[in-house]
Order: C-alpha cells, then structure tokens, then sequence
C-alpha cells in the first residue's frame, strides 16, 4: 500500500511538473524567440505637400509582428532623390495620426514605439523637417502681417455682410512667395525616387527598405510652386490649415536592388 502511495505521488510530481512546464513555454520561446515585421506602405495615399515651402510626405502606413516577440519600432525616414536633379532630401517622421484617429485633425508626436508579438500599428504618418529658428521668426512674421493686412482691408470695406475676396497687399504677397520660392527652388520638373526606411530595435542598424518612384511635370509643378492664390486671400490667412498645397503622383514600386543599394548610399552620403 505504501509503494503504491509513493507511485502515485510521483506521479503527480510529474504531471505538475509537465503542466508548469507547458505553461511556461510562451514565457521561454519569449526569451529565445525574435520579432518579425511585415510593412505595408498605401502608396495609393501618398501625399506630397508644403506649407509656406516646407516639404512633407503623407502617407498611410501598416506594420505587423508576425514574430513571436516584442520588438520596437525606433524610427522611420524617407529619402527623396531626382533622378536628373540635385534635389535630395531626408524627411523623418515627426507626426503620425492612429487608425482610430484618422476622421480626426488630430496628430501626436512620432516616438520609437512596442509591438507585441501578433500586434499590429496602422494610421497615417507626417514626415517633414521642422522650420528652422530664423525660418520660423520668418513665418511667423509673414503670417502675422498677412492676417493684420486682411483684417484691416475687412474692417474697412463699407459693408462688410456682402462676401468678397480680400486679398493682401501685392508687396506682402510677393515676399510670401518669394520665401516659397527658396524653399522650394531646387525642387523641379523631373523624376524622383522615395526611400522608405523603417528601423528596428537600433538606428544604428541597417534599415528596412522600400522603394518607389514618381514624376513631377511642368503642370503639377506650376500647381505645387505657384498656385498661391491661398496665401494672397483672407480666406486662406485666417486658417493656416488651408495653406497646405497638395499634390498625389503616382508611386511606382522599385524592386531593383542595384537601385535600391545606390539610393541608401546616397543617403549614408548626406
């Protein structure tokens, strides 16, 4: 009776043993096992826009842990390159605008973030350089000035309930699109290639990378560069919003690696 009430203790050691055991193997293929991404970029919702010459790409992006681990998100950037021109630039991420959020005009700031394994982030992302110190005392001037202007030019007209287009003073104008112009002024007609790149865990470590290409002509930079009746209105001045200028060229996909390797370098090279 007695060896008989040891066997069945023992065997119970073991079937509590087996079970702790089980229930620890997420726990351990945690400690041994990675993180893995896949990336979806919409490049149907790609978005090339400024604001007072102040390049920003918009775009819709998804990314996935398809591993069985937590892992981060540490930072993402485009590159866009002419293919003709000298045109080069580098644009991190600065804003992002979560799924949830997307109905709203509402942004928050873009940090290195978490996913668990089988959790996935989506929502649109801003990337842009931020004005410059002096650029910034620039804009603020200009616009302060222009909202003054078209203030008074309101206050003025003799019967203000009939609608009318105000428009600022021609000098004021020309000084808006001439910071505009220097912005933009090596931005021409021509083909260009985007760089997406997407960090992991580390900056330091070579990127994910994606790549596309798309044509600016003569007819979308003449709506880009000097389509800036917005800025001359009241109607523009008094929402700042409105003076974002938009344009959607199509995204070709790159799958050349030779292509892709000698857009990287180029960006080491900056």
């Amino acid at each position: 009776m007695r060896i008989l009430f040891h066997r069945v203790k023992l065997i119970c050691m073991i079937l509590s043993m087996a079970a702790a055991w089980i229930g620890a193997i997420p726990v351990i293929k945690s400690w041994f096992g990675k993180p893995q991404f896949t990336i979806l970029f919409l490049s149907d919702s790609f978005r090339l826009a400024h604001w007072y010459g102040n390049l920003q790409v918009k775009s819709y992006i998804c990314i996935k842990n398809v591993g069985n681990a937590k892992g981060m998100i540490s930072q993402m950037k485009v590159f866009i390159k002419g293919k003709n021109s000298s045109f080069k630039i580098i644009l991190p991420a600065k804003l992002y605008q979560p799924k949830e959020l997307v109905n709203k005009q509402y942004f928050l700031p873009f940090t290195a973030f978490y996913l668990e394994a089988g959790e996935a982030w989506e929502g649109f992302v801003n990337f842009f350089h931020r004005f410059t110190l002096k650029e910034s005392q620039q804009v603020q001037s200009l616009h302060h000035r222009a909202l003054e202007n078209a203030k008074a030019k309101y206050r003025s007209d003799t019967d203000p309930s009939i609608y009318k287009p105000y428009y600022i003073d021609e000098d004021l104008f020309g000084e808006i699109s001439e910071f505009i112009g220097k912005k933009l002024r090596n931005f021409i007609p021509d083909y260009y290639y985007l760089l997406l790149m997407v960090w992991f865990d580390s900056v330091d470590s070579k990127p994910w990378m994606e790549c596309y290409f798309f044509v600016v002509d003569e007819v979308h930079m003449k709506f880009f560069k000097n389509n800036l009746d917005k800025y001359r209105s009241a109607a523009g001045v008094f929402d700042p919003k409105a003076l974002v200028t938009e344009l959607t060229p199509f995204l070709t996909k790159i799958t050349d690696q030779t292509v892709i390797s000698n857009l990287y370098k180029s960006y080491l090279g900056m």
